[in-house]
């Protein structure tokens, strides 16, 4: 089974995506900032195949997160939301 993980901070925005990916056979892990997702990220055993991330997540941490992540990760892909 495919994993994403979804950085959102528009919790009904997140909900819906989630389930919908849900629907269609994904494991979907949900952060709200940058934060949140790269703590998921540093505990997760097996790494998300893709991140969705949302650039106005607060405290301006989506681009850090996806840098970071790129770092730790080669080889997913990184959809960013303006």
């Amino acid at each position: 089974m495919s994993c994403v993980l979804l950085v959102e901070d528009n919790v009904h925005i997140s909900e819906n995506i989630s389930l919908e990916l849900e629907m269609n056979g994904y494991a979907v892990n949900q952060a709200t900032n940058g934060q949140e997702a790269l703590d998921i990220l540093s505990s997760m055993t097996t790494l998300p195949t893709l991140s969705s991330v949302t650039l106005t997540c607060p405290a301006s941490m989506a681009m850090n997160y996806s840098q970071t992540a790129k770092a730790i990760q080669t080889g997913a892909v990184y959809l960013l939301f303006f």
